[in-house]
């Protein structure tokens, strides 16, 4: 009886295992497949309205200082992760991420989420974009 049992827990056990090893190599072929994905632009951009630079907009583009944010904005005004901005059917929103000098729309500042569109003025610490569509 015992003999019976341990050679079907060992079998589960081993099952187990090859499952956990399967579900692992999953997830890190996922990954790897989705970092190689290429990341559809769309048409929106944010033209820097104090140097003219030119930022294309993605699906969900982030916005702040560090290395891993979209666009990279080197200004000790603007957070670490400061906002962003994803698209939403043929709407845009922008998302303050709690920065510390806070996202303003239009001199308005937001303290969450909100709507934005063509031609408005996004304040992000004491950098300035327009927001075309």
């Amino acid at each position: 009886m015992y003999t019976l049992a341990s050679t079907v827990l060992r079998y589960v056990l081993i099952i187990l295992i090859y499952l956990f090893i399967y579900k692992v190599f999953k997830i890190i072929y996922m990954d790897i497949k989705g970092v190689r994905k290429e990341r559809e632009i769309t048409k929106a951009r944010l033209i820097s309205l104090s140097g003219g630079s030119n930022y294309n907009l993605f699906e969900v583009t982030t916005i702040g200082r560090a290395n891993d944010c979209d666009i990279i904005i080197e200004n000790p005004y603007v957070s670490s992760k400061h906002v962003i901005i994803r698209k939403k059917g043929n709407k845009y929103i922008i998302q303050d991420l709690n920065s510390t000098n806070g996202t303003f729309i239009n001199g308005k500042r937001i303290k969450n989420i909100a709507n934005i569109r063509n031609n408005d003025i996004i304040t992000l610490g004491n950098e300035e974009f327009r927001f075309i569509v």
